[in-house]
């Protein structure tokens, strides 16, 4: 026998050529379908009524379709043995056998094999790119979706087996050969000097040689042989006892909106599902899992079967429904109601599909994870949270893989990151080692998560991934691999909890800073919705009325308006041509509703504060006091006196409020009580920064434009009315601005009404209040409570967070927050605050989601709205409202920043009926836990919501009208403790109370 073959090094340039031989030999027999397919329409249609459509010839390689459209093809499939069906179709296809989808085919699905007997397909298809992060997603062509062809396979099992036997070991050898070799690429380049095995592992040069034998058999016995060799290299470079574990989860993260609306959002869950289910019957091993209750009615509605076949894998447990929320809701810029019921509704769901509600929080791609989440999740029953967005941090690395994640209050959940790899994985073994190596608890939980599967409408795991599962496993210095389900794994994981690492606090993302300003009609719309949601379910508790379909409609549909690419601003057009309009008439609707729910056709003249609250409201020249969630008779209103409004010159001033600007339009003093705040020069400067980040426009804000302000320096007209001044001036090139100065009689804070007529693209524009106050941290709103946050320059992870989100109020002051601003804002989100300059974010411009770097991912040349004629977001008028007063922790709680949010911009509503008695008669203690909400459960029953916004803790007494009795709940209704028969309870920093209120 000759001896074997001496250059081994040459071995890789072999394996390559060995696996191009096996993939030739898969498939064969082919043979080409005909296919006719119903005219495009933009409205997505049933099976069953394409069915009933007239249909035409489909010629390969056509093009067809508008952006978004949907058409259906039919096949008739010829008898025969096992057959495979390949479709090839730049977008989206789903396969239905027997009227069920069966088959989701894209860029990274390919083949299916068809069932015995199945005689006729139909399939639906979206002209939509699929599976973005895919290599082979390479966009619509310029005509739409191209169609190339449809074929009949059969499959040589025996080659594919050993295609995947080889492959599985190329991909260990190459990542081995990376770095064996530093510096040389993983491609393989066979027309240059191949790197010398001088100085490597004997693992590798045992690699090299096994695979150098296996090829020797192929080439001289054939295919089972080449496998039967191969087999002998996997039992050699098996690891015996290996140090790491990863339990795989398959995975599909699926945008409901981003580069496509709604509707195809919901055919691309159709397709994902169809694909996942038939994966299931191939490898039983295999586990998926998915989170949004909107995708399952989604799916419930477009295809009925394929959501009891997906309940009959929940119910195998295969699939796991887990997730806590509704929609992966941005945590962020959704006001604290808004983000419990997303809990209470997703919970809802989950149990509905499952029996049980969910236990994991399933946000793999939030901008930013909000502090009061681990109090959240306590309060509805999730105890664990995941995540892979801390990967992109740019200049801090996330510091734990596995940890104890605290909310202020104390409140702890039990976190996982996956270090080292995102969500778009495909059991690659560089991602293997990758996440194993950068297991950062590795030492104490031998064993990560590792979600797998092409996400974003790419249909998930292939079958390709579950071949590399069971051949991957163990390989020496990659973990052992099992499929299994998130909720097992954080179950394994909470046995070794107290020995983790803390987290304290929020999670700040150190990315797509820009989401919180992006898009600000789109916040406004979002922020009058959950206004109207409020004020409709006030009429109902002080009417005493329980909540009814049309509320609860609302409530879905805000929601989902939440999901983290909606309200941040971050998709295409034609997401918010349609989104926005509905918003609007869902506020409009719960309004005429509030209002009809308020009167009567006889009856006296009244205002209803829909408030916890009680508030001072000027109603045509008079300041009444308004007790909270009552309507008040306007003769028996009481009047408070109150100085009236003064204007002198630039001073402005109410009894209580002292406001001077000077000549160039900035203010120059502000006192309230006599107590002055400590503003610096430029107080009230307009702010224009060149906003061009590296990347992802839409989404962030880079470091350096903050670097690059120039102030608007633009002469300043001033004019002044009963209750104001108004400061005018061009900024810009082309935009104007007025900042209106005005007070109201009686009240603690200074308004600011900014107009714009803004057409300034690629620009920020911030609203600057420079101070003196060197405290070191600023406090900024949270959906429920507050956080603290350093604005003094001390470390990397102070200049790493240029730019917070808040929920609509911050504050800078002296150590103690005896002293400081406030700023409160209607709608407004983003700030910058440094060395005591707060800086409120009022505009960005980027180009449109689509019109950038994912122009590949959204063909507008397709588009059925027109492009427009500048691709720049909120160019044109907008309206902003603010206030700015004196900061102290110790105000009387209507003075609070928080409560002033919700008061200042909260309406009163006037209507003719009759009084409604309040049923809140007053609080006593505790000036910073603060009455957020009003929920209706039933007739004579509703639930008070309250948070506490500065970290304090103490004693309060609710005090209600006679007849009604309280107790603490959950966030789901569970009863906490015992009933509250006088109304005193003791609360802890940053709690979130719920409070249900029952007659007797």
């Amino acid at each position: 026998m000759p001896p074997p073959n001496p250059l081994i090094s040459l071995t890789p340039l072999r394996v390559k050529r060995g696996l191009v031989r096996l993939a030739e030999m898969i498939w064969h027999d082919e043979r080409p379908l005909d296919v006719e397919a119903t005219a495009p329409r933009a409205q997505h249609l049933s099976l069953a009524t394409a069915q009933q459509l007239a249909r035409r010839p489909v010629r390969p390689d056509s093009a067809w379709g508008r952006l978004f459209d949907q058409r259906w093809c039919r096949v008739a499939l010829p008898p025969g043995p096992r057959r495979w069906l390949r479709w090839d179709e730049q977008g989206e296809t789903t396969l239905y056998l027997d009227g069920v989808p069966f088959y989701g085919f894209d860029v990274a699905h390919r083949v299916c094999e068809l069932p015995a007997g199945a005689r006729e397909a139909w399939l639906e298809c979206l002209c939509v790119q699929s599976a973005l992060w895919h290599p082979d997603a390479l966009g619509l062509s310029p005509g739409g979706n191209l169609f190339r062809s449809a074929r009949l396979l059969r499959r040589d099992d025996e080659a594919w087996a050993a295609y995947h036997d080889l492959n599985c070991l190329s991909d260990y050898l190459l990542e081995l050969r990376t770095r064996e070799h530093p510096g040389v690429l993983r491609e393989l380049n066979g027309q240059t000097v191949q790197p010398a095995l001088t100085e490597v592992s004997p693992l590798y040069r045992r690699l090299l040689r096994g695979l150098d034998a296996a090829l020797d058999e192929f080439d001289t016995r054939g295919v089972a042989a080449l496998r039967r060799t191969l087999a002998d290299v996997y039992r050699e470079m098996r690891e015996t006892a290996p140090l790491s574990r990863a339990a795989l989860t398959g995975h599909s993260h699926l945008d409901l909106v981003w580069l496509w609306p709604e509707q195809t959002g919901e055919g691309k869950a159709v397709h994902t599902f169809a694909n996942v289910n038939r994966l299931m019957a191939l490898y039983p091993e295999f586990r998926f899992a998915y989170s949004q209750p909107a995708s399952y009615v989604a799916v419930g509605r477009r295809a009925p079967a394929l959501l009891r076949a997906v309940k009959a894998r929940l119910r195998r447990g295969q699939w796991e429904a887990t997730g806590g929320l509704y929609v992966e809701s941005d945590s962020q810029l959704v006001c604290g109601e808004g983000l419990a019921r997303s809990f209470v509704l997703g919970q809802a769901a989950f149990r509905r599909l499952t029996g049980r509600p969910s236990r994991v929080l399933w946000v793999p791609d939030l901008f930013g994870f909000s502090a009061c989440l681990p109090q959240l999740m306590r309060l509805s029953g999730v105890d664990y949270f995941f995540t892979t967005k801390t990967t992109w941090n740019k200049v801090n690395r996330f510091p734990h893989s596995s940890f104890r994640w605290r909310g202020p209050g104390g409140h702890e959940v039990l976190g996982h990151v996956t270090q080292g790899v995102q969500f778009n994985n495909t059991v690659a073994v560089e991602q293997l080692r990758a996440a194993s190596h950068q297991n950062q608890q590795a030492d104490l939980h031998d064993e990560f998560l590792l979600p797998n599967g092409w996400g974003d409408g790419g249909g998930g795991p292939s079958e390709e991934m579950c071949e590399r599962a069971r051949r991957l496993a163990g390989l020496r210095g990659l973990p052992a691999l099992h499929w299994d389900h998130p909720e097992a794994f954080f179950g394994r994981l909470a046995r070794q909890q107290a020995r983790l690492p803390a987290h304290d606090g929020e999670i700040y993302l150190e990315h797509h800073r820009g989401t919180f300003t992006t898009q600000s009609r789109v916040k406004a719309h979002f922020r009058a919705l959950e206004r109207a949601l409020q004020l409709r379910e006030a009429a109902l508790v002080a009417t005493g009325r329980a909540p009814d379909a049309e509320l609860a409609h609302a409530w879905r549909r805000m929601v989902f308006a939440q999901f983290h690419d909606y309200v941040p601003g971050s998709s295409i057009p034609e997401v918010y041509q349609q989104g926005l309009p509905e918003l609007a008439m869902l506020t409009k609707q719960l309004q005429d509703r509030t209002n009809t729910t308020l009167s009567s056709n006889s009856g006296d003249a009244c205002l209803f504060n829909p408030l916890p609250l009680a508030r001072r409201h000027l109603h045509r020249g008079r300041l009444l006091e308004l007790p909270p969630l009552a309507g008040v008779r306007l003769a028996d209103a009481t009047v408070v006196a109150a100085p009236s409004v003064t204007v002198r010159g630039r001073t402005l001033g109410n009894g209580r409020v002292r406001v001077r600007v000077n000549a160039r339009g900035h203010l120059s003093a502000l006192s309230v009580d006599g107590r002055p705040v400590a503003l610096a020069a430029g107080a009230g400067d307009l702010v224009l920064y060149p906003d061009q980040p590296a990347n992802f426009g839409p989404w962030d804000i880079d470091r350096h434009s903050l670097a690059l302000g120039r102030p608007a320096r633009g002469p300043g007209r001033i004019s002044t009315d009963a209750a104001g001044l108004t400061v005018t001036r061009q900024v810009g090139r082309s935009s104007t601005a007025s900042i209106r100065y005005w007070l109201e009689p009686g009240s603690t804070c200074l308004r600011l009404t900014v107009e714009l007529d803004w057409h300034e693209p690629d620009t920020l524009l911030k609203l600057h209040f420079p101070t003196a106050y060197r405290g070191r941290e600023a406090r900024c709103g949270t959906p429920f409570g507050s956080v603290l946050r350093p604005q003094l320059s001390s470390s990397p992870q102070v200049e790493g967070m240029w730019e917070w989100p808040m929920s609509r109020w911050a504050a800078v002051s002296d150590d103690g927050e005896r002293s400081g601003l406030f700023v409160v804002t209607e709608a407004k989100y983003g700030l910058s605050c440094h060395a005591g300059n707060l800086g409120l974010s009022l505009l960005r411009t980027p180009a449109h989601v689509g019109y950038e770097e994912h122009a590949k991912g959204y063909a507008w040349h397709l588009s059925r709205i027109p492009r427009p004629a500048v691709v720049f977001t909120d160019l044109g008028r907008h309206r902003i409202e603010l206030a700015v007063g004196h900061h102290n922790l110790t105000a009387p709680r209507a003075e609070q920043p928080a409560a002033l949010a919700e008061t200042l911009f909260t309406p009163v509503l006037p209507y003719r009926g009759r009084p409604l008695p309040a049923i809140i008669t007053g609080f006593a203690g505790g000036d910073t836990l603060v009455p957020a909400w009003a929920q209706p459960l039933g007739r004579q029953r509703w639930r008070l919501r309250l948070h506490e916004v500065g970290g304090q803790r103490g004693l309060i007494r609710l005090r209600l009208a006679e007849g009604w009795t309280v107790r603490k709940t959950d966030l789901l209704g569970r009863p906490l403790g015992r009933p509250l028969p006088t109304g005193r309870m003791r609360f802890q920093p940053y709690e979130i109370i719920s409070l249900e209120c029952a007659r007797r």
